[in-house]
C-alpha cells in the first residue's frame, strides 16, 4: 500500500508543480503581443499530461523566450536582449527529464525547481520591460472618417 501512496503523492506533486508552471506560462504568453507569440497561451496546459510534459516543456518554455526576444527586438532593434532566458529554460527542461532517473531524480528535481524560479524571475523582468514601453506594439487603430 505504501508504493501506491508514493505513486499518488508523486503524481499529485507533479500536477501541482505543472499546474503552477502552466498558469505562469499562460499569463506570460498573454502579456506578449499576439504577433510575437510563438505558442498559443492555452497550449501550455498540455504540461499537465504526465509523460507528455517531458517533451512539451522543450517546446513551451524556450518558445516563451523566443516570444520575448521577438517583442523586445521590435521595441528597440539596437538593444541587446540576450537569449531572454532560453538557456535557463532549456536547462530546466533537461533537469525535468533527469528527475525521472532514479539515481539523480531528487537532485535533478530540486535543480529544476530552482531553475524554474530563476526563469520566472527573468520572465517577469522581461515582461516589465515590455510593459514599461507603453503600448507601442498594439496594432494601429483604423482611422475614423
Amino acid at each position: 500500500m505504501s508504493s501506491v501512496g508514493a505513486a499518488f503523492g508523486s503524481l499529485a506533486g507533479h500536477l501541482l508543480a505543472a499546474g503552477i508552471a502552466s498558469y505562469f506560462l499562460m499569463r506570460a504568453y498573454q502579456g506578449i503581443p499576439e504577433r510575437h507569440r510563438k505558442l498559443d497561451p492555452h497550449h501550455v496546459w498540455l504540461l499537465l499530461i504526465p509523460v507528455f510534459h517531458m517533451v512539451w516543456c522543450f517546446i513551451a518554455f524556450p518558445r516563451l523566450s523566443d516570444s520575448y526576444k521577438s517583442a523586445l527586438a521590435e521595441l528597440d532593434p539596437d538593444a541587446d536582449v540576450g537569449d531572454c532566458g532560453k538557456g535557463i529554460a532549456t536547462a530546466y527542461c533537461i533537469l525535468v527529464v533527469a528527475s525521472y532517473v532514479s539515481c539523480v531524480g531528487s537532485l535533478a528535481g530540486v535543480g529544476a525547481l530552482i531553475l524554474l524560479i530563476v526563469f520566472i524571475i527573468k520572465s517577469l523582468d522581461l515582461h516589465k520591460r515590455i510593459a514599461a514601453a507603453g503600448d507601442p506594439l498594439a496594432p494601429l487603430a483604423p482611422e475614423q472618417p
